[in-house]
């Protein structure tokens, strides 16, 4: 059955509260199996190849499936701000000055085939798989538009960061899906290839601001109690006797 419009708005405000308590939550009590350096900013260029010879004498099913769109969250429209608290800039986009990818960018975009579909940048917490958040991505500009490419890219850490793609890429007749699973490193560039589209990808720690020390209190000075004894009794002055 499809799903209408306010479902999948109803879904997506669920993933987007669910991922802001999960990151509040392990921001503000770190332990040794989640550590804080689990937020990452995550960088990604798609580019198409534009060979006549890309894809051939591949088989290409005609309903190749997609990726589920329902349960995958849309990047925030909003910038990261270093002056917000680390959980209030979960998934929004990096700023131009935040990027490392740009002239990896602007060198596909003038390379001879290949054409830059997408350069996609943001931050984000990283979980382990079975609590991981898949990140919606697309070329359309607005709702309602048939994207030239659009799915889902899932990021998520045990010992090792792993990144899971699942993208549809529409041009002409044809239908390609890019499924694909890369084990990564944090700070280094990875490669992902495929016979019509190709991703490059760099996932770097985000340095997080030092915990609050604890302000320790000087424990109060023990004082002794005044030894009293028959000598320190006040004496009563000669003449004031009771009778």
């Amino acid at each position: 059955m499809p799903t209408s419009s306010s479902e999948k708005l109803l879904r997506i405000v669920g993933l987007i509260a669910l991922a802001l308590l999960t990151a509040t939550a392990r921001a503000e009590q770190p332990t040794e199996d989640q550590p804080q350096e689990r937020w990452y900013d995550i960088e990604l260029v798609v580019f198409a190849r534009t060979a006549a010879s890309a894809g051939a004498g591949e088989h290409w099913p005609d309903e190749p499936g997609g990726p589920d769109l329902d349960n995958a969250l849309p990047l925030s429209r909003l910038m990261v701000d270093p002056a917000l608290p680390l959980a209030e800039n979960a998934f929004r986009i990096l700023a131009a000055d935040q990027r490392q990818l740009g002239g990896i960018y602007r060198g596909i975009n003038n390379a001879a085939g290949m054409e830059p579909l997408m350069y996609a940048a943001w931050r984000q917490p990283v979980m382990e798989p079975e609590q991981s958040v898949s990140v919606y991505l697309t070329t359309a500009a607005e709702a309602g538009e048939l994207a030239a490419l659009e799915g889902n890219i899932t990021m998520s850490v045990r010992r090792y960061l792993h990144l899971h793609t699942d993208l549809l890429l529409r041009g002409g007749d044809s239908i390609y899906r890019m499924q694909a699973h890369r084990r990564m490193r944090s700070g280094e560039l990875h490669y992902l290839d495929h016979p019509v589209l190709g991703i490059l990808v760099e996932a770097r720690p985000v340095e997080l601001p030092p915990a609050p020390e604890e302000e320790i209190l000087p424990e109060p000075l023990a004082v002794d109690a005044p030894n009293v004894s028959d000598t320190d009794q006040p004496v009563p002055p000669s003449g004031d006797t009771d009778r």
